[in-house]
């Protein structure tokens, strides 16, 4: 009776470590017994097609600490069901944190799959063929990775896909590449702050003079991305304006950067391309003490790989509008220009590599 009882007490005790184990350690990967197999990410960004200007060229995440959104499904040759390959493989939150080490960089991931627990490997078995959706940031709560909600603002929505990616019977590890591409555009603001002292920057906003060509949420298709269906608009959700409250202060003889990014605009044909355009950037500085200063973008400006000036037809997919502003008594633009290659954060994911 008590051999039974003590044994009793060893089976709870043994059942109660495992438990600890699997919410502190791994989920099952790396042992070709038990038929799963680790899987690996491997990470960059990718090029923009070519439009006026080269594109830019795929790299390694700078140092920073970026939260994706991955889905690891079933392999279908149409996507619609999404049935994750795995228990919790759907909309997991997996965590990078990037390091310089020595000349190359260092990725340490980490996973939460089912909300609350963090893992430091994912395990898919082997022979199986599955599809890989991630996205930049992750969205909680997004069911599929054909209707994850955005909002335009400051936040730099990626996205990459890998199709069919197979694993082998007997395989002890799989890395899947990750090619992460742009779904927004850009508007660039450097501020130089000419004033003795500091303002505050409090609000700015991109305005459209001549109706609601601008959307301030949607949806992402991660499927069809980058392309034509990436962003899912519903003409609900059309604005005539698009603002950041940034509230950050500058400091005088120094350059600060501040981004409205947001979905493909076109810019229709004005009488003349050299006038301003239907597009107004508003400043408000010290909260609503000092005013608002307004500054029509004018629909000319110049190409960064060369002298040549580019008239916008849109403010594209991929491509960053830079605007260069003197703040002194008056606000003053200087050199304006459109570049395929997107400047660097030092929060988020980066808007250039």
């Amino acid at each position: 009776m008590n051999m039974l009882f003590t044994n009793s007490h060893q089976r709870r005790a043994l059942l109660a470590c495992l438990a600890l184990l699997a919410s502190c350690g791994e989920p099952p990967a790396g042992d070709p017994g038990t038929g799963i197999v680790p899987l690996k990410f491997s990470v960059e960004v990718s090029p923009v097609a070519p439009t006026k200007a080269p594109p830019i060229s795929g790299a390694e995440f700078p140092s920073g600490k970026y939260t994706l959104g991955l889905w690891i499904c079933n392999h279908e040759a149409t996507p619609s069901l999404f049935t994750p390959v795995m228990t919790g493989y759907g909309n997991l939150e997996a965590n990078v944190d990037v390091t310089a080490d020595g000349p190359n960089m260092r990725y340490d991931w980490s996973y939460r799959v089912d909300g609350t627990t963090f893992y430091n490997t994912l395990g898919v078995r082997q022979g199986t063929n599955f599809d890989i959706y991630a996205c930049h940031p992750h969205v909680p709560g997004a069911a599929k990775p054909t209707e994850i909600p955005f909002t335009s603002g400051q936040t730099d929505w990626m996205v990459a896909h890998h199709d069919n990616f197979a694993t082998t019977p007997g395989q002890t590890e799989a890395t899947a590449n990750l090619t992460f591409s742009h779904v927004m555009t850009c508007i660039q603001v450097n501020i130089t702050c000419r004033y003795i002292g500091s303002v505050i920057l409090s609000k700015m906003t991109l305005i459209d003079t001549d109706g609601n060509g601008l959307y301030s949420s949607g949806k992402i298709n991660a499927c069809t991305a980058p392309g034509p269906g990436s962003l899912v608009l519903d003409p609900a959700t059309r604005a005539d304006r698009i603002s950041i409250e940034p509230n950050a202060t500058l400091n005088n003889y120094s350059t600060r950067s501040f981004y409205i990014i947001m979905p493909e605009v076109a810019w229709p044909d004005e009488v003349d391309d050299n006038e301003l355009g239907r597009f107004v950037l508003s400043f408000v500085y010290n909260g609503t003490v000092d005013g608002e200063d307004v500054f029509p973008l004018p629909r000319t400006i110049r190409n960064t790989t060369n002298t040549d000036d580019v008239t916008i037809n849109a403010f594209e997919t991929g491509k960053c509008y830079i605007y260069n502003l003197r703040l002194d008594n008056q606000i003053h633009f200087e050199s304006m220009e459109v570049s395929d290659t997107w400047p660097e954060t030092s929060t988020g994911i980066p808007l250039s590599l």
